[in-house]
């Protein structure tokens, strides 16, 4: 995709949906907002405000004098973002999880405050082998620590898509062992997985009719 095939710069995307997100799900936007999440100077903030009503959603806003801030309309329609109220936690957790990278970034959104589960840590190497060997088509060999039977063991897979699941990642693959698709958890493989340059060669009326089962 070509520079000018853009509809948007990447920059100003991610202020505006910023800009729908709190409005919609917080109910009170301000320049503060902007400023805070984006370091950003409050004329530039406010530009930015002005532009996104003028160019983008004329209708979206309306500005409030009591709450001194920006309130979604009655007629209010997402137009850089689904709507959904996944994209307000994503976007707690995307500012949070900068703060807690870089110690003198404070750009959590006020008075928020994510909460994080337990995370099972999922190695560089085997996310890095996954995607390649879904991604192209090729043989994963690993080993896996399964709970049934117990112990760690050799696997060869076929690797044929990744899930995520909360903060939890998967991958269903053929496994030529048990002849029939499973799900791997991410964080129980082992070691550095080899995708060596063999072609996956799973027949297609397999991969139509495989069973999925959970293999924790």
């Amino acid at each position: 995709m070509k520079k000018t095939d853009w509809p948007i710069r990447w920059d100003l995307l991610l202020r505006y949906r910023l800009i729908e997100i709190i409005a919609l799900w917080e109910g009170r936007l301000t320049t503060n907002h902007i400023c805070h999440s984006f370091g950003i100077g409050r004329q530039q903030a406010s530009k930015d405000i002005n532009t996104y009503l003028r160019e983008l959603a004329p209708d979206n806003l309306v500005y409030d004098r009591h709450l001194k801030g920006y309130v979604p309309s009655s007629s209010f329609r997402p137009v850089v973002t689904a709507g959904n109220a996944s994209e307000y936690q994503d976007l707690l957790a995307r500012q949070d999880a900068l703060s807690d990278t870089f110690e003198s970034l404070n750009i959590s959104l006020p008075d928020s405050t994510i909460v994080r589960g337990p995370e099972r840590v999922v190695k560089p190497e085997v996310m890095r082998a996954a995607v390649a060997a879904a991604r192209h088509g090729r043989v994963m060999k690993a080993e896996y620590a399964s709970l049934s039977p117990a112990g760690v063991s050799q696997r060869t897979l076929e690797p044929h898509t990744l899930v995520c699941v909360g903060q939890n990642w998967h991958l269903r693959a053929w496994c030529d062992a048990n002849r029939e698709f499973r799900d791997f958890a991410l964080s129980r493989f082992r070691g550095k997985p080899e995708t060596p340059g063999n072609a996956a060669v799973t027949p297609s009326s397999m991969m139509m009719t495989g069973t999925v089962k959970s293999h924790w």
